[in-house]
């Protein structure tokens, strides 16, 4: 693909190390000029901007607006210059700074934003992690269930980075090279399966992935996890972008090889 694709991400240092340890792994010969830049604030307020004028507003020059840093890598590009754009925020359910008139309500307000942010040419194209970035690095080599633990409870959400990150020794995005991002790829769909309650071990998961699960999905979940248990289950955006983004069969081989070497230990959903 040709011309340039927005990365707009929350502003965290963390998210653009991601992004760009993503990108030297799997973008680097591609002939799409990838540009990152901060959006500054939460999901919420960038969607709150937007709705306010019926979406007639254009996200690129909403961003530059208000935050310069991201003015000053976007230069005089303007949206006309994307063909593609894409937005990876963090869940933060503490965090929506809106009023319950935004919305139907409280617990429908991402729903809603996953629906407006649903097309990369137009909109944009919605990526959300749970409950932060960081559940990129949360992980075992070769195990579905998390390095903290399976669940994440709403207390805990605030001190998620030092949960993830202490004693991890797979925290060093630097080491994440091409082995280390297939395996997180795997490990993700494993993921995926435990947290919709699915067989792991079907025979063909990244074709279950693909008819079967949705951003919605992932969410409702989620949301129910959370809204009645008050918990949260660790699942980075950044596997699901890399799965959505490439073909089918890049990824074939070795899911093939591979998803059935990843443990499924003893996570239980009923129990966390």
């Amino acid at each position: 693909m040709n011309g340039y694709v927005a990365i707009i991400y929350e502003g965290d240092k963390t998210e653009v190390n991601y992004w760009n340890s993503l990108w030297k792994t799997f973008f680097h010969n591609d002939k799409a000029c990838f540009i990152s830049f901060p959006a500054g604030e939460n999901i919420y307020m960038l969607w709150k901007q937007l709705k306010d004028d019926d979406f007639n507003s254009d996200i690129i020059e909403v961003v530059r607006e208000y935050k310069p840093e991201a003015a000053g890598i976007l230069g005089d590009l303007t949206r006309e210059d994307f063909q593609e754009v894409y937005l990876f925020f963090d869940y933060d359910p503490h965090n929506n700074n809106l009023s319950k008139d935004d919305c139907q309500s409280e617990k429908d307000v991402l729903r809603v934003m996953l629906r407006d942010f649903d097309n990369e040419t137009e909109n944009g194209k919605l990526y959300i992690s749970y409950p932060m970035s960081e559940a990129l690095r949360d992980y075992n080599p070769w195990k579905c269930k998390a390095f903290s633990k399976c669940f994440i409870n709403v207390e805990e959400i605030a001190s998620y980075k030092e949960i993830s990150g202490f004693g991890n020794p797979n925290a060093d995005y630097r080491k994440y090279d091409i082995e280390v991002w297939e395996m997180l790829l795997v490990i993700f769909l494993k993921r995926c399966a435990c947290l919709l309650e699915t067989d792991k071990d079907t025979l063909n998961p990244l074709g279950w992935y693909k008819s079967q699960v949705s951003a919605e999905r992932i969410y409702d979940k989620e949301s129910d996890l959370y809204t009645n248990q008050g918990k949260v289950f660790p699942l980075s955006a950044f596997p699901e972008f890399i799965l959505e983004y490439f073909k089918k069969d890049k990824f074939e081989p070795i899911v093939e090889g591979f998803y059935h070497k990843v443990l499924s230990d003893d996570c239980d959903m009923t129990r966390g």
